[in-house]
């Protein structure tokens, strides 16, 4: 039987947090959920958001989603 897998979403907003710890911490609590529920944290597919916030008048372009492979 195959493992469910999970994937990651990194967002934050500001160069400072760039900077800062919020990938390192955010990569922490997505790989401790991940094991915490038996799943498999998939490292070949990221999601991220570096220094993109969530305001402004127009919103960020962000990747689409894809459908996984036999949904």
């Amino acid at each position: 039987m195959t493992s469910r897998r999970a994937y990651s979403y990194v967002r934050f907003s500001t160069p400072e947090q760039a900077r800062g710890d919020s990938f390192r911490r955010q990569w922490a609590m997505a790989t401790k959920y991940a094991a915490d529920h038996g799943l498999e944290l998939d490292e070949t597919m990221t999601f991220q958001d570096r220094g993109v916030s969530g305001y402004g008048s127009r919103p960020p372009r962000r990747p689409r989603r894809r459908r996984a492979p036999g949904r």
